[in-house]
């Protein structure tokens, strides 16, 4: 009698713990699952110099198992202190966060947001405008080229500078200046202003900056930002 007490009370216990062990690995198994799980958050700024306007854009995607899904924080997302707009894009395309502003650019742009596990996240644009951009003269001879000039740290390796000009009632002619520079100039030569047409042009110039964050990082994605600087009104001759 006590030894069939004691087999049913060991197989009791062998049960029991067999249960436990079985729900600790599939608890494990998840947790081993949601760990490979990767955040990446994805943002667009943009800024115009001529209106004061601040558009900021905010998107995010899980990645598991080389697979993609859009992810909504569940408290929203913060940028400025201020609240972000959602934009359900109803399936057609990833889901996203906006927000507006008129005013200064801001010195320091950072959003607040949670992870999927619920972990606050404050993630941080590292980006100073140049002080000014223009030509170095009123008047462009398209004969003899023209100078762009910049005030401000010598552009990076993820840089950019968008050179505009638009002469009323023609199509605007668009150059790049892409990359280091060993100044803060650059000579655009008159080849690349054959087909300007004479006449007042306006002059529009744009600062683009592109940044990832770190492959280790809690958030992986990355930044671009366009600021559009004050245009500048020329004669092309």
């Amino acid at each position: 009698m006590n030894l069939n007490i004691s087999i049913k009370y060991i197989h009791t216990i062998l049960s029991t713990f067999g249960l436990a062990f079985f729900a600790t690995a599939v608890l494990s198994s998840c947790q081993s699952v949601a760990s490979t799980e990767v955040l990446y958050a994805d943002y667009k700024i943009r800024y115009l110099s001529d209106t004061r306007e601040l558009s900021v854009k905010a998107k995010f995607r899980t990645q598991s198992e080389e697979q993609f899904q859009s992810f909504v924080p569940e408290n929203g997302v913060r940028v400025l202190d201020q609240v972000m707009d959602f934009k359900s894009m109803q399936g057609v395309t990833d889901d996203f966060f906006e927000y507006e502003q008129r005013g200064a650019f801001p010195k320091d742009i950072a959003f607040e947001f949670s992870t999927p596990q619920e972990q606050p996240v404050r993630q941080t644009i590292d980006f100073e405008p140049l002080e000014r951009v223009f030509i170095a003269h009123p008047t462009i001879q398209r004969d003899s080229g023209c100078v762009l000039k910049w005030q401000g740290d010598i552009q990076s390796a993820t840089s950019e500078i968008a050179i505009i000009i638009e002469v009323e009632g023609q199509q605007p002619l668009v150059m790049n200046k892409i990359g280091k520079s060993k100044s803060n100039e650059v000579y655009i030569r008159k080849e690349q202003l054959a087909t300007l047409a004479s006449g007042k042009a306006t002059i529009r110039f744009v600062q683009k900056y592109y940044q990832t964050y770190p492959s280790d990082a809690l958030v992986r994605g990355s930044y671009i930002v366009e600021y559009y600087h004050r245009s500048q009104s020329v004669d092309v001759l």
